[in-house]
């Protein structure tokens, strides 16, 4: 069945549109007006009623209440505070997304297969632009490449969130850590977030690819890592591997297994030979980065346990020479240092605890009751497979910066703990829409 358009569809159609977004710089804020249709669709609904959206506000109210404190007590810089109050309007958006999610895959299943297959369109045109790039890159023809968005010719240079929407960077060089290799960086405004989206978005995906042919599956997933891989974002691709094991462990037969683990040492053999070296030069390459990462995160304590260990900061401040405010790069750091150890608390339950739990039980229902999922078990092993991809994002990036990418990480937990959450007596049709 072909993609119908109506009211419903509308914030899916947004996501859909991301690439459009990232050309035009619209990402800023196109899906601050996609929730607030939601807000507007569904009214009722916004209400919480499951501990994860429990804990999401709970997260946004911490980081408000402390950022009102803070502002109110102390001289903070203005650019600061809009920076703060930006972020927990992202968290926002993610919470409308999430909402707008869950309830489509209440009302029917078929909706499941259809964003899987958005995002697998989505992922489609990722493959289509970074494999030649990513040659480009890798043999060091391309350095850099990247055009003004619509919003670039509009508004003038700005040294901040909002001016890295200003253009649209297909390659550019890795200004983090002093370091200075070309990275892959479409669809987002840096490599980081350009592979968490990737990672998430194929993983979404995999579900439709899988409901046609399973070699088809592993042939997207593997050109998915390849896009990943020209990022040079070490976490995100080991991320992603994980999840492909996960899934192929998922999808082999049982009689295959003994065949898998007998060829498993094999496997390690060849890689301890060959990845060390290749390792070590991605290190080196990366090192700057590395090192400015860790101290960051050593600032961000430091500065969160001297002025309030409680609720924090209020904001991410800029301190010394560190060419990030600290609290960067890190869910856990960020709410570290903007709301202390209760900001910090609430998100590792709402963006660590839960999808480690939830994936938990979805990984025991595959295993004991798959009949549950019947016709639509592929689209539960590919959430299931997104797993360690969300996790590591969340460890070493803010999930409340970019607003594409959030959007479409919300969209993941949705279905997440929607497929966690299917009674083991349910029993699906052998046949649904994909459309």
């Amino acid at each position: 069945m072909m993609f119908s358009f109506n009211k419903y569809s509308v914030p899916l159609f947004c996501i859909a549109l991301i690439p459009l977004w990232w050309l035009l710089g619209f990402g800023f804020f196109v899906f601050h007006a996609s929730s607030l249709y939601i807000a507007l669709l569904l009214r009722r609904a916004m209400i919480p009623r499951d501990g994860f959206q429990i804990a999401v506000l709970g997260v946004s109210g911490i980081l408000a209440l402390s950022l009102a404190y803070n502002t109110a007590v102390f001289d903070i810089d203005l650019s600061r505070t809009v920076a703060a109050l930006h972020n927990i309007s992202v968290m926002l958006v993610g919470y409308c997304h999430y909402t707008y999610f869950k309830l489509l895959y209440q009302m029917d299943d078929a909706w499941v297969a259809r964003v899987s297959r958005v995002l697998w369109r989505l992922c489609a045109i990722s493959i289509l632009l970074a494999v030649p790039l990513s040659y480009a890159v890798f043999s060091g023809k391309l350095q850099v490449l990247g055009i003004p968005t619509l919003l670039g010719f509009v508004l003038p240079p700005m040294d901040n969130l909002l001016g890295l929407y200003l253009k649209a960077e297909f390659v550019a060089r890795d200004w983090f850590g002093g370091g200075d290799m070309p990275r892959l960086k479409i669809l987002a405004t840096n490599a980081t977030a350009s592979a968490g989206l990737i990672a998430i978005s194929g993983f979404i995906a995999a579900g439709f690819a899988m409901t046609r042919y399973r070699w088809l599956m592993f042939a997207f997933l593997g050109l998915v890592l390849l896009t990943i891989a020209a990022t040079l974002t070490r976490a995100a691709l080991l991320g992603a591997l994980l999840g492909v094991m996960v899934i192929a462990l998922a999808v082999i037969r049982k009689q295959y297994y003994l065949l898998v683990f007998a060829g498993a040492p094999l496997v390690l053999g060849a890689a301890l030979i060959f990845l060390p070296d290749m390792l070590a030069e991605v290190n080196d390459m990366r090192e700057g980065s590395s090192n400015a990462r860790f101290i960051a995160y050593q600032a961000s304590f430091d500065e969160a346990m001297r002025v309030n260990p409680l609720i924090g900061l209020g904001v991410k401040p800029r301190v010394n020479d560190l060419a990030i405010p600290i609290g960067s790069h890190s869910t856990l750091f960020s709410t570290l240092v903007r709301g202390g150890g209760l900001g910090a608390a609430a998100a590792f339950i709402a963006f660590f605890l839960f999808p480690i739990v939830k994936g938990g039980k979805l990984a025991l229902k595959l295993m004991r009751r798959s009949a549950a999922f019947g016709c639509m078990r592929p689209y539960a092993i590919a959430a299931l497979g997104g797993l360690p991809s969300f996790i590591v994002y969340c460890t070493f990036q803010d999930i409340d910066v970019y607003t594409p990418i959030t959007v479409v990480f919300f969209t993941y937990m949705a279905g997440l703990i929607y497929w966690a959450n299917v009674p083991s007596s349910a029993r699906r049709p052998v046949a649904a829409s994909s459309g």
